[in-house]
């Protein structure tokens, strides 16, 4: 996470930005798959992920992805989708 309070709100403002872009995109089976798959590999990233375990000193928050996560993968894999959901919130 960049160390300045400017820095900061426009890294966060860029990251809306490209989670906007991403809703735009109509999900078909082949990109569905490759969202779960990323996710999975996140979750088990472990301290080099942003949803792995333990929370690495330099991560940025994960709250708008997972939440754009949760929101894409609920339809498709609950339990996954709440796995996300449940490491973006700590």
């Amino acid at each position: 996470m960049p160390h300045g309070v400017y820095a900061q709100d426009k890294s966060c403002k860029a990251e809306e930005e490209l989670i906007a872009k991403h809703r735009e995109i109509t999900m078909d089976s082949r990109l569905v798959s490759v969202l779960q798959k990323q996710a999975s590999l996140l979750i088990d990233g472990g301290p080099s992920s942003g949803l792995g375990i333990p929370i690495p000193p330099q991560s940025v928050p994960m709250h708008s992805f997972g939440h754009y996560l949760f929101k894409v993968l609920l339809q498709y894999n609950q339990n996954l989708a709440y796995r996300v959901g449940l490491r973006a919130m700590r």
